[in-house]
């Protein structure tokens, strides 16, 4: 067979057009892009109730392609994803909206291959709103920050220990009243840029960040009622203050934030065993909290710490109120419970503005970070509008703010109307995120309660009535400062909720063999008040507490402590007590059970164990938390 070279032009381009096909029969799909969330700067179902903006937050539930949007009141929606050469096309159906009268499909294509921007359509047919029943949108992929799941903590507290990037948690005991799901993780820089990017986020003038973690909850978990410990490893070699700052809102497994753009100023942060740690506020939690980032001030912008209380014109506590300096914009403060606030202003004038839902105000703070790099008592009143029938609270000793020695002081006061039968009295100080709450009898319209102070410091006593049946609240408040060094190592306070009653406090300290046992040692307790270098300087015997037992600044031996508290006298009224433990001053945790057997006998190692909240043990140096003594320790000196 004799072959022209019109024959193999033609075998050729049959040879090419059977590659062709073989190619494309054994070609893979078109990549398609991940799931992840699309922020929208529109409602995707507009209406009454629509956000300004939106977004299309696809992921995978239980193995299952689910999507949700912030609008229409949808549930979450069934998502296909199919991948195209230049796109990849998603198709959301949701049914269940209910301020969009019936079912929802969104019908969307997201750039390929970034996989960086949204274009779609929304068709809402049944929506009363006609503007609503088809809607065209774009948008940007937002941050998504995949960490652990974490593990599940209770009262007890627990320390968690990320062994990918080298992240910690701990979680204090009493932190959270039941169980919790707590982690952390540090999340991808270029993630975190991303979020910087789509929120418009940048430090204020003069303030860099240098690290990030973000702290995990689960997303029904309450805040918790303490701080906790966030740490991860220092990078560098800083030479400005470093500050704590959180952003807000995070983007952390799929969790919708619906909080405002912002950065919230969350106390200082230490550089220890070469790592960042910083206490994360329960204010800051929006489960979970904002992502927490270590920032440095420069050397060159000296800065002064102030703190304070924001109230409302009514008198009222401005519980989580924002506070916000001129001379470092874009940082916000937030208040606690009960309104106090810490922040931090540049060297100079800086003009400082408080604000909630109902108002705003403002006040002059100078800053000489040479001679007072700490400012106290700066407070603000938002102007609101007026309302009747707000407790009237008044602290009439100390009747101004005042120095002292002593780290015990009797606080009185009066309030009105003569219905409030008791009044929350909370003590704070700006070195630390946690507040103490006691609560103190009401007796005609009068109110006495010794409360506790940190040596060193100065010390924010807030004072707080609430009328039950209007469930409004007024406050007062008074600065103390304690003169001295600042510390102290060890301090055990025990408060409890009843009046005419009485709970009595138990330390057993180690002896020269470090554990809390009847070898050698000894308890502090009523009868036996100073052991040791440790003093039982406060006693109740008629109800709410405080009692105290306090190691000064090197007084406390090292080893292991135990300690409980014992129900003297008052049953068969049931008393919940709460014993809180604190290591130079921080809080390391809270323990809180409910007595109702009493027994006036001594020592504590003989009494009704029903009558006993044997609570734990503490080892110093460090302050771990550990399981409990056995009640035969409580013992007068060594047997």
């Amino acid at each position: 067979m004799r072959l022209t070279a019109h024959s193999i032009q033609w075998a050729l381009v049959l040879g090419m057009m059977l590659l062709n096909v073989t190619a494309t029969a054994t070609a893979a799909p078109p990549p398609m892009c991940p799931p992840s969330r699309y922020l929208i700067g529109q409602p995707l179902i507009p209406g009454p109730n629509a956000p300004a903006s939106d977004e299309l937050n696809i992921r995978e539930v239980g193995g299952v392609m689910v999507a949700s949007i912030n609008s229409g009141g949808c549930q979450l929606g069934a998502v296909k994803m199919t991948g195209k050469k230049r796109f990849t096309k998603v198709t959301a159906k949701f049914t269940g909206c209910t301020e969009a009268g019936g079912p929802v499909v969104i019908k969307a294509r997201i750039a390929a291959p970034e996989c960086r921007s949204v274009t779609g359509k929304t068709k809402a047919k049944k929506a009363r709103v006609r503007s609503a029943r088809k809607t065209r949108f774009n948008g940007v992929r937002g941050p998504n920050f995949v960490g652990p799941s974490g593990i599940v903590v209770g009262a007890i507290g627990d320390t968690y220990d990320n062994p990918d990037d080298g992240t910690r948690v701990v979680i204090p005991p009493g932190a959270f009243s039941g169980s919790a799901t707590v982690g952390v993780f540090s999340p991808p820089i270029a993630e975190v840029a991303l979020m910087d990017q789509v929120l418009g986020m940048s430090p204020p003038p003069g303030v860099r960040f240098l690290a990030s973690l973000q702290v995990v909850t689960g997303p029904i978990d309450p805040a918790p009622r303490s701080s906790l410990v966030a740490s991860v490893p220092a990078t560098g070699s800083p030479s400005g203050a470093l500050i704590h700052i959180v952003t807000e809102p995070t983007f952390v497994n799929g969790f919708v934030d619906r909080r405002a753009p912002r950065l919230i100023y969350d106390g200082a942060v230490e550089q220890v065993g070469g790592r960042y740690e910083m206490r994360v506020s329960s204010q800051s939690f929006g489960s979970p909290p904002g992502l927490s980032r270590v920032a440095e001030i420069e050397p060159e912008r000296p800065t002064c710490f102030v703190d304070g209380v924001v109230r409302d014109s009514n008198g009222g506590p401005a519980p989580f109120a924002l506070v916000e300096a001129s001379g470092l914009p874009g940082l916000a403060a937030r208040a606690n419970a009960v309104g106090f606030y810490r922040a931090v202003v540049t060297q100079g004038h800086n003009a400082l503005t408080a604000s909630n839902e109902a108002g705003t105000g403002n006040t002059l703070v100078t800053c000489d970070a040479q001679s007072t790099p700490r400012i106290t008592g700066v407070d603000i009143v938002v102007e609101v509008p007026a309302v009747a029938g707000v407790p009237a609270v008044e602290i009439t000793d100390p009747a101004m703010d005042e120095t002292i020695s002593a780290t015990v002081r009797v606080i009185e006061g009066t309030v009105s109307p003569s219905s409030i039968s008791t009044v929350t009295v909370v003590s704070q100080s700006g070195d630390f995120a946690d507040l103490f709450r006691q609560t103190a009898p009401v007796t005609d319209g009068s109110f006495s309660a010794t409360v506790i102070l940190s040596p060193g410091r100065e010390n924010t006593i807030v004072v707080v009535a609430t009328d039950e049946v209007t469930g409004l609240s007024g406050a007062d408040s008074v600065v103390i400062t304690v003169t001295g060094a600042a510390g102290e190592d060890l301090r055990f306070t025990m408060t409890w909720n009843t009046d005419a009653t009485d709970v009595d406090l138990h330390v057993r300290v180690p002896g020269s063999n470090g554990i809390p046992d009847t070898a050698d040692g000894d308890t502090i307790y009523f009868t036996n008040r100073t052991v040791s270098g440790g003093t039982l300087d406060v006693d109740d015997t008629d109800g709410f507490g405080p009692e105290n037992v306090v190691f000064p600044l090197g007084a406390a031996p090292m080893g292991t402590y135990a300690f409980a508290a014992h129900y003297w006298r008052g049953a068969p009224t049931a008393s919940s007590v709460t014993v809180s433990v604190f290591v130079d001053g921080f809080l390391r945790g809270s323990f809180t059970r409910t007595l109702t057997v009493d027994d006036s006998g001594t020592p504590l190692a003989t009494q009704n164990p029903q009558s006993v909240f044997n609570i734990g043990t503490i080892t110093l140096p460090g302050g771990a938390i550990g399981e409990p003594a056995e009640q035969s320790v409580f013992v007068d000196g060594p047997e």
